[in-house]
């Protein structure tokens, strides 16, 4: 997690402006898709899109504004959605076909599907996800 303490300069770097420039293309589709198509590291997307927020959110405390409230890097205010929330007596009910079938399934931003048993190495999942999530174009 990027920490919010520090300075950043007044004014962005050429680097931090092309990755504004980039990441301001992104209309549909996901980051993966957009570092596909404009041959970037999708994680130096990923970390500049972040980076991006957090120094606009020490900008706007440097000039005396409030912080961000979760801006992106792009400068627009996050979209809220209506979230439902299942009463806890519910909540088994969604497992039953992963306790029927002895393994649930990952889908993965990359489009990737894994089956995972019930009883899984954390470890040796997370390494399969980095490497499936970072699979060529």
């Amino acid at each position: 997690m990027a920490r919010e303490t520090g300075s950043v300069a007044a004014e962005p770097t050429a680097t931090e402006e092309y990755y504004r420039m980039l990441l301001s293309e992104r209309r549909r589709g996901t980051l993966k898709e957009l570092a596909c198509a404009r041959g970037v590291s999708y994680s130096a997307l990923t970390w500049w899109k972040h980076e991006i927020g957090r120094r606009d959110r020490l900008r706007a405390v440097a000039l005396g504004g409030e912080r961000g409230h979760g801006e992106d890097g792009n400068g627009s205010r996050p979209r809220f959605l209506p979230v439902r929330l299942s009463p806890p007596s519910a909540v088994p009910a969604l497992f039953d076909g992963a306790a029927a079938s002895g393994r649930f399934e990952v889908r993965l931003l990359s489009g990737h599907a894994v089956a995972v048993p019930m009883a899984f190495d954390a470890d040796g999942l997370r390494k399969l996800v980095a490497v499936l999530e970072e699979t060529a174009c």
